[in-house]
């Protein structure tokens, strides 16, 4: 276990002395999922960070008035993006589900708050997630001031996705790909058809997979 939350980024950095010490005055809930179970649904409240200790899972995120859906697994450690547990809006924007018999670790916002006050390492490790995920955000907001057609898709996919992830799925009509990115069919399918030369995506009808996330930031640079 000790080794396992030390994976997890918000825990890295810190030495086993301190994290034992977290340990010893936190009350951290456990809890299992069978395959197939939800583990938390869209628009339900956030309640509590969510580890990923063991298995793994998948996050469905509908976007763009839900006429996208951008699928990402993850397997185990890993942190649940956790940007509406504060501030105005507090309700999951994504569906996790469990691919295979899957254990999470979870904090309610009590003893999260607790925990960041115990350890400066943990509180900075969470400024820089939280900092990242809003600059990530913003990029993805800009994305559609590239005059190139190719760099605007690959900003996209990268503001959309997230890079720990694997098997990312982006299912939506070439219609509406086409109105969101502000681009003609033509356009767009050439586009595609020079990430897929590139190996940085696989299509198959209204389902691209990204498969080369490098790949599409290697354009960009």
């Amino acid at each position: 276990m000790y080794e396992l939350m030390l994976q997890l980024p918000i825990f890295q950095g810190i030495s086993r002395s301190q994290l034992t010490k977290i340990l010893e005055k936190t009350s951290f809930r456990f809890d299992r999922f069978a395959k197939g179970e939800v583990i938390f649904e869209l628009e339900q409240k956030t309640e509590h960070i969510i580890f990923i200790i063991s298995g793994e899972v998948r996050l469905k995120t509908p976007t763009f008035g839900g006429k996208m859906m951008i699928q990402e697994d993850f397997y185990a450690p890993q942190t649940m993006p956790f940007q509406n547990f504060f501030g105005a809006d507090t309700f999951y924007r994504s569906e996790l589900v469990a691919l295979h018999p899957t254990g999470i670790m979870m904090l309610d916002k009590t003893n999260f708050l607790s925990v960041l006050q115990q350890n400066m390492v943990l509180l900075v490790n969470v400024l820089n997630i939280l900092s990242s995920n809003a600059q990530k955000q913003h990029k993805g907001l800009d994305f559609s001031s590239e005059t190139d057609p190719l760099h605007r898709i690959a900003s996209w996919m990268l503001a959309y996705t997230d890079r720990p992830a694997h098997n990312i799925v982006l299912n939506a009509k070439v219609s509406d790909w086409c109105n969101m990115l502000h681009l003609d069919q033509s356009e767009f399918w050439r586009c595609i058809a020079n990430l897929e030369g590139r190996k940085c995506v696989e299509v198959e009808k209204d389902r691209i997979k990204l498969i080369d996330r490098y790949g599409l930031r290697a354009i960009l640079n």
